[in-house]
């Protein structure tokens, strides 16, 4: 079993422990593409927000489909369900398991984005109890089996957790990656793609909340070009998660050229950190928005 498992504890007041950095890499390969998922194609999502549940994908049969909507009607009773099945020929008894398992896992969140192949799973969410929902985890690791590649990236947080709050912890459950442009450009790299979808997807769980998207650059070269460069860059990253539907009043960007390094630029790796896009979250209408975006 491949397992990431991450579990932070918070309170009912959540605080940003720190602000989401992506970067450039001074020579990285554009990636292939998305990841791939099964051979067979078969694959499940679910979506859960506080007062909604979404589930999508491959059933065994209509019989599956409707052991698949008595158990989110069972798990999530008060939610507004929205379903979409369709019958695949090569699902068999242990997808109905698999899926029926995830209906429980997911359940044991406040919020998650939970995806499945017949071969992995990105399951990332806030959950109120770590035991409960470590022992649905443990149920569907016994489903799948060791070799199935399952990585789990969960936040615990109080119950009574304000909406605000949890959506500043799934905030926090999405640092630690980067924002990849090639050089000297303002054009995305195609590995950057699976990361702002997640920005997208956080900001379609968080309405309420809005991104700020800060552009930074190295200290080498003209100082104006850099600040155009950051700004190019943070626009970018705007536009990219406005075409994914994120609200354009969810968003606003600044550019900060070189002036704020968090690294020596007198080496190539310190600029390399340097060349980055900051996220920060913010509400709103409480945020100005920056000349000329």
């Amino acid at each position: 079993m491949h397992r990431l498992h991450n579990v932070v504890v918070g309170g009912a007041a959540v605080a940003l422990l720190f602000t989401a950095v992506s970067g450039e890499a001074p020579a990285e390969p554009d990636a292939a593409g998305p990841a791939a998922v099964g051979a067979t194609g078969i694959e499940f999502e679910m979506h859960r927000k506080p007062r909604e549940i979404v589930a999508r994908g491959t059933v065994a049969s209509a019989t599956h489909a409707e052991s698949l909507e008595l158990a989110l009607t069972r798990r999530f009773p008060e939610a507004e369900r929205t379903t979409e099945f369709t019958i695949g020929e090569q699902a068999d008894a242990d997808w109905q398991l698999l899926t029926l398992a995830a209906v429980d896992l997911v359940a044991e969140t406040l919020s998650a984005t939970a995806k499945f192949t017949v071969n992995q799973a990105d399951i990332r969410g806030v959950t109120p109890e770590e035991s409960l929902f470590d022992a649905r985890l443990g149920r569907l690791e016994q489903v799948v089996g060791s070799d199935y590649a399952l990585k789990v990236t969960v936040l615990r947080a109080s119950p009574r957790t304000s909406p605000p709050d949890a959506c500043a912890v799934m905030f926090q459950s999405i640092k630690g990656e980067a924002v990849r442009f090639r050089s000297g450009t303002a054009e995305l790299r195609s590995s950057s793609y699976a990361l702002l979808d997640r920005y997208a997807e956080f900001a379609a769980d968080c309405p309420n909340a809005g991104l700020k998207v800060t552009g930074h650059s190295d200290s080498a070269g003209d100082e104006a070009f850099n600040l155009l460069l950051s700004e190019r860059r943070a626009l970018e990253v705007v536009d990219y998660l406005k075409a994914a539907g994120v609200a354009g009043e969810q968003l606003t960007h600044d550019a900060a050229g070189s002036s704020e390094p968090i690294a020596d630029n007198g080496s190539s790796w310190g600029r390399s950190l340097n060349r980055r896009i900051e996220f920060e979250l913010f509400e709103p209408g409480r945020l100005q928005e920056p000349d000329g975006s």
